[in-house]
């Protein structure tokens, strides 16, 4: 047979196979769940920002869009009967245009740390509040406040008193997750109902989709008991369409939907009082809650149905455009091809697979200009190892692809570090580098990719890192039983390859590491989140001990320690001096600590490859 037309073949025959795959895994799902019919759902959280936008924008005097909000309202009226606002700074239009489509509004007023900004917030609402009252349900004064530690029990009761003050005829509550109201039960005495949030994807034991409904139950009976005379409303309760797996609760939009149907009958059996989290997908919260954060919306970032109320769902509804994108993927090979054959065919279809679904989930996950360079930078690393891999031809480029491996080295280990001390908001990168162990384990030489002992290092801290992931995640979660697994598989094999496994060095450098954590954690966990230093900063915020903590505060804010642990890092490594390296290890410790996770993780990594190579062979 002809090359040309046997290749051809082979390229029709892979393209296909393509197709399938991403059709099939986009076929819908038949939603196990009672039809919820035409009745108009009770409520649903609201926020008038578009998909490039977010409330951090206001002090950028950012102004909400009338038309955005006309446009959203109109949405929602077709299916709900009141929405549920967190905040009034910039939404003073929303009650006009809820009264424009007769819906019902549960007003709410942003409480924070910032006292004068809070007082401005609670007086806004009154003078709002005051405006028309015929469109209020109720006025809920702050939002999680005291799971976030922004204020005392205390300061709370008194704006809430604040608020009560001026108003006979319509209830003010606060709401919070569950918990916290079983915490702080003398919240409920200033407030006329209790507000709580019931997030069984984000319980500290999370709770599978298929659960939910015995789960809700059983809080709100634990509720009642502590409150038997206080009527309650469900403040949130939802389920995110994306982001990372919990133990064995999943995002998914197919999830998404059996929870809230699920949900929906259980409440119009139990006649429950109820909000929905929400109306639409906020991408602008992926910051601070991850990539899950962004996905918990009844409707898309682009106001576009995701058939979470009615239908069958799919959960790659995008499956088209993944498959084109797989497909250029695939053709791109034959360009760097010295011999294609079934083998090839084959290796270059499962790799045009996971690069596409791991591009697909960069996509969605990444929210930040630093988030979709580090992601770039991972999946040319690996599509680079991928193709060299294909060409079955490496003497010519033997050092490139050592310094390959050593870039796809850091890159796990980064991401470890990442899994490891900020994995709640992370993703799993399971595809692009289950992909990359696997090329490493098929290639032929596997030689150190340097003259160092890095890789006898790499080894122990990502067989550590597993270790504790493994032990955190719970083995119920099969996204980090997976990475865990291709974890401890490169490191047993960098291990095994690595000539030099001397590492008594490292003692001195851990004895520094564990000095500056314990300074670093007490600094976290008693400083700036203990009660008491709350408490006392809220009431006397002039101490000195109250600036310390301020400053540690602006200092996180601003990337202080994550960017002082990258330069000294970076500058240990060039002049490989023991001082600067020993002053990178301080502030990495402290970056990682103190909320600046990823530069901290980077600058840890580039630390470590500061040691290995001032101690070299």
């Amino acid at each position: 047979m002809n090359k040309f037309i046997k290749i051809t073949i082979y390229y029709f025959l892979a393209t296909v196979i393509l197709f399938s795959f991403f059709y099939t895994i986009a076929l819908p799902n038949k939603i196990n769940a009672k039809p919820i019919g035409d009745k108009k759902i009770e409520c649903v959280s609201y926020a008038p920002f578009g998909k490039n936008d977010s409330p951090f924008d206001f002090d950028n005097n950012f102004k909400v869009s009338e038309e955005l909000i006309d446009h959203d309202l109109a949405l929602i009226s077709k299916d709900f009967a009141c929405i549920r606002t967190y905040s009034v700074t910039g939404l003073e239009a929303v009650p006009k245009y809820a009264k424009k489509y007769n819906l019902s509004v549960y007003l709410g007023a942003w409480v924070s740390s910032d006292k004068n900004a809070t007082q401005k917030e609670l007086t806004n609402l009154i003078e709002i509040a005051k405006q028309d009252k015929s469109i209020l349900k109720a006025l809920i004064i702050g939002n999680e406040a005291l799971l976030r530690k922004d204020v005392s029990a205390e300061q709370l009761i008194s704006y809430i008193n604040f608020v009560k003050s001026e108003f006979t005829d319509i209830p003010v509550t606060y709401a919070d997750v569950w918990e916290f109201w079983l915490k702080n039960p003398n919240i409920a005495t200033a407030t006329d109902f209790i507000t709580i949030h019931i997030l069984p994807y984000w319980e500290d034991i999370p709770i599978p989709v298929k659960e939910t409904p015995e789960h809700i139950q059983k809080i709100l009976d634990e509720v009642k008991t502590v409150f038997p005379n206080k009527e309650i409303l469900i403040g949130e309760t939802g389920w995110p369409s994306f982001g990372r797996t919990r133990e064995n609760a999943v995002p998914s939009l197919s999830n998404q939907a059996e929870y809230i149907r699920n949900f929906l009958d259980l409440a119009d059996q139990n006649n429950l009082k109820y909000n929905l989290i929400e109306a639409f997908d906020q991408p602008w919260k992926r910051i601070s809650e991850g990539a899950v954060g962004g996905y918990w919306g009844i409707f898309d970032k682009d106001r576009l149905d995701k058939n979470i109320l009615r239908g069958d769902v799919s959960n790659y509804p995008n499956w088209f455009n993944l498959f084109v994108l797989a497909s250029i993927i695939l053709f791109s090979t034959a360009i760097f091809a010295k011999n294609i054959n079934k083998l090839f065919i084959v290796i270059s279809v499962i790799g045009a697979i996971i690069f596409t679904l791991q591009i697909d989930d960069y996509i969605q996950s990444n929210k930040n200009l630093y988030e979709y360079m580090f992601s770039i930078a991972i999946l040319t690393t690996v599509y680079l190892i991928y193709i060299f891999s294909l060409k079955q031809e490496n003497n010519n480029f033997q050092k490139l692809q050592s310094n390959l491996w050593l870039i796809f080295l850091t890159f796990m280990l980064i991401n470890s570090v990442y899994m490891m001390l900020d994995g709640r908001y992370r993703e799993f990168p399971n595809f692009v580098f289950g992909f990359g162990v696997f090329l490493y384990l098929i290639k032929t030489d596997k030689s150190q990719f340097t003259k160092y002992n890095i890789e006898t290092i790499s080894s122990i801290i990502l067989f550590a890192s597993a270790i504790y992931i493994f032990i955190n995640e719970k083995y119920t979660n099969l996204q980090s039983d997976f990475w865990v697994l291709i974890s401890i598989i490169f490191a047993y094999n960098l291990w095994k390859n690595s000539t030099n496994k001397n590492i008594n060095f490292l003692k001195s450098y851990l004895l520094i590491s564990s000095i500056f954590l314990i300074i670093a954690l007490y600094i976290r966990f008693y400083i700036l989140n203990g009660s008491e230093f709350i408490s006392m900063c809220e009431r006397n915020p002039t101490q000195l001990i109250c600036q310390i903590r301020s400053t540690f505060g602006f200092l996180i804010h601003n990337q202080t320690f994550g960017i002082g642990a990258l330069v000294t890092s970076i500058t240990g490594i060039f002049f490989k001096n023991k001082t600067l390296i020993n002053i990178s290890i301080a502030f990495g410790i402290f970056a990682i600590s103190l909320y600046n996770v990823s530069l901290g993780a980077i600058a840890i990594i580039l630390s470590i490859y500061s040691i290995a190579y001032s101690h070299q062979k």
